[in-house]
């Protein structure tokens, strides 16, 4: 058979076979649903071969368009998805369909910057928010609020349609190293609402507070000594601050502006200081009051009262108050006259030290003004010549105070003893320290070189006066003449005793002794006195060594400090 047959017997054999066909599905049995057709699934045609978005839902699985395969979930996330542009966290944040987590535990609302956002602790801030509760203002409003805590400014995020009202504008600079107009704005309402706040208050009010309460005392031009608060700049004007703030160009201020300012001074008054506001009345226990409330004789009559009434007076009027006139007075214990007895004596209340052999009768006292043994007047610091009872008084500016005791023993050497046998001999006691003297004024000037005079004689003796006495007749009367011969040949030690403080002796009750060595020493920086006849330097620091001699023998129960604890 050839194969241009072949068709034909296939063919026929088909045809046969189609006669005899007979399904085999299998049909519902007596009304049961048993073999009922199954459900088929909706068939989505795609309408675009690259597009399946239509698809979306066949067997219920998530549908990724071809253009967005190999994508991040956070692609396109931005901050306006997360915050509000002051910062302040979105109540309900998503992005492509998820959320944060959520930790239910958790207050959200420390996420803000500013904390507490209800309570406002600056009289600007209070402003904006009464800005933007009626409903004006705007960014402007937004601006001027805080919340109490800083940052007291926070720069907005910048966003489509803020107008540039954001971070960038406000702290911003026209060129590098220019004009910052707006960062000078933004840095002048921090810096008001900071003085507006509580600790912004606190600080102006302890400002001003110090300036008031601070003691200062000065020569004037014409050589008067003045007590007064605080002499130069004693009050804080805080709009100073803001207008050293705002004017500046720049990295720099355009000018330094008073703190006192701005004030009516500047306007209508001179370049000159203002006058210093006075301290008024008196302070009991004032301990600087003896600084400067001395006098050369240690008077005190009706005259200094009314003088200290009549300064009160014009204290309570905002004049300076004037201590002494011209470079008259200073420190009580610099002035202290040089008084002679054999004790001193003090009257409690009078402020008042003396010696005399009756201690009742205060009018026929040698005194000075001050009591030594007063809180007051400062620590008692002096020297009695034991020769003639003359008490040196000092103000004790002391430094370098040490003591030294040397105890001896004797040794002696025994035949057969590898060592010596010591017996005790003596001991030896030496106080050293450095005083220190400046006169501030021409009277305490005066005053220090007598005591210089009067502590350099205690380095040497006292000679007996013989005396020869001559009978003189000049033909009408006659007169014995007595007359010093002087030969020197009997002296008198320079015993002394020293007092410091309560640490060596007590009043009536000092350190006997003498001095060892004086040495005196100008500083480099002293100023020199150029009135004729007193041209000689006002700082001098004096050197001293005290050889200690007590006034009983001392021993294991000897009390060798004035003060042996309560």
């Amino acid at each position: 058979m050839g194969l241009e047959n072949l068709k034909s017997v296939f063919q026929e054999q088909l045809n046969n076979s189609i006669e005899e066909f007979s399904s085999n599905r299998i049909t519902n049995v007596d009304g049961t649903n048993f073999f009922n057709t199954p459900p088929q699934p909706t068939i989505h045609i795609a309408t675009n071969p690259t597009d399946f978005s239509t698809a979306v839902g066949n067997n219920d699985l998530p549908f990724t368009p071809l253009s967005q395969l190999g994508q991040s979930a956070l692609d396109g996330l931005s901050w306006e998805k997360l915050y509000n542009s002051n910062h302040s966290p979105l109540d309900n944040p998503s992005h492509k369909g998820l959320v944060p987590i959520s930790y239910p535990n958790v207050n959200r609302d420390n996420l803000n910057i500013r904390g507490d956002t209800n309570f406002r602790t600056s009289v600007i801030s209070g402003v904006g928010k009464l800005i933007s509760n009626l409903g004006l203002g705007g960014n402007v409003s937004q601006f001027l609020q805080d919340t109490g805590k800083e940052p007291y400014i926070v720069s907005k995020i910048p966003s489509k349609g803020d107008f540039g009202i954001n971070g960038r504008l406000i702290n911003s600079n026209i060129t590098e190293g220019g004009i910052p107009l707006e960062r000078s704005l933004t840095d002048t309402a921090r810096i008001a609402k900071y003085l507006t706040s509580p600790a912004g208050v606190a600080f102006i009010a302890k400002q001003n507070f110090l300036g008031e309460n601070t003691k200062s005392i000065f020569l004037s031009k014409d050589g008067g000594m003045y007590s007064s608060s605080q002499r130069f700049k004693d009050t804080y004007n805080p709009l100073s601050t803001l207008l050293q703030t705002f004017g500046r160009a720049g990295r720099g201020p355009v000018g330094l502006v008073d703190k006192t300012e701005p004030g009516l001074s500047s306007l209508f008054g001179t370049d000159a200081y203002p006058n210093p506001t006075p301290i008024i009345g008196n302070v009991p226990y004032d301990i600087n009051k003896t600084f400067n409330d001395g006098s050369p004789d240690g008077s005190f009559g009706f005259s200094d009262f009314g003088d200290q009434l009549l300064n009160t007076l014009k204290g309570a009027a905002g004049v300076p108050v004037p201590i002494k006139e011209k470079s008259s007075g200073g420190d009580k214990m610099t002035l202290a006259k040089i008084i002679k007895g054999k004790e001193l004596f003090t009257s409690a209340g009078s402020g008042m030290t003396g010696v005399k052999d009756d201690p009742i009768d205060i009018s026929t006292w040698d005194k000075v003004d001050g009591d030594i043994d007063a809180e007051k007047d400062g620590m008692p610091f002096y020297f009695k010549d034991m020769r003639d009872g003359a008490y040196i008084f000092f103000r004790a500016f002391i430094e370098g105070l040490s003591e030294n005791i040397s105890p001896s023993y004797n040794s002696t050497q025994y035949i057969g003893r590898s060592e010596p046998v010591y017996t005790y001999s003596m001991s030896e006691r030496e106080i050293n320290f450095t005083l220190k003297l400046f006169a501030q004024t021409k009277d305490e000037l005066g005053k220090i070189y007598e005591k210089m005079n009067k502590l350099t004689s205690l380095c040497y003796p006292e000679y007996f006066k013989d005396e020869v006495t001559t009978e003189v007749d000049d033909g009408t009367t006659t007169s014995n003449v007595v007359t010093n011969v002087g030969y020197g040949n009997r002296m008198k030690a320079p015993l002394t005793k020293l007092r410091i403080g309560d640490m060596f002796g007590k009043t009536n009750s000092e350190l006997q002794g003498y001095v060892k060595s004086l040495s005196y020493s100008v500083d480099q920086a002293s100023p020199y006195e150029t009135e004729v006849g007193k041209r000689v330097p006002k700082f001098v620091t004096v050197t001293i060594g005290y050889q200690v001699i007590h006034s009983t023998v001392p021993n294991l129960e000897t009390q060798f400090y004035g003060y042996i604890g309560d």
